[in-house]
């Protein structure tokens, strides 16, 4: 909670909660859904968290002009389509992924929720 205060306290908590720290604490807990985290956390990587070619390629609008010139446009927001029917299956995907770690993490308020079949059923569809 003491992020903001210092610089000495921003990377104390850089430190603590790295990815890499954090994905191998999910995945000695947790094999099957550290192995899911690695592959969302990837795909997040490579389809906009960053910069590079994947995530750029999918904005990208190639023009060919008349002239024989080539006009290289970008899509700010996407339009019905792959890459919106992508970017929404993986936002359910993860969204899925948050209850499941909820399920391990507290298991008997799942229960009694009745969360485990409605988890369960979730993902039989992704």
């Amino acid at each position: 909670m003491d992020r903001h205060d210092n610089e000495e306290a921003r990377k104390k908590v850089r430190n603590t909660f790295s990815i890499t720290k954090i994905q191998k604490q999910i995945c000695s807990k947790t094999p099957e859904l550290g192995e899911i985290f690695t592959l969302l956390y990837e795909r997040s990587i490579d389809y906009g968290a960053h910069p590079n070619e994947r995530g750029a390629s999918l904005s990208t609008e190639i023009k060919h002009l008349d002239d024989g010139g080539v006009e290289f446009g970008t899509i700010y927001l996407h339009a019905d389509g792959m890459q919106l029917d992508f970017a929404v299956r993986s936002a359910a995907q993860v969204g899925l992924w948050v209850l499941r770690i909820a399920q391990e993490i507290y298991p008997l308020r799942t229960q009694a929720l009745g969360m485990d079949h409605v988890i369960s059923d979730l993902c039989r569809r992704f």
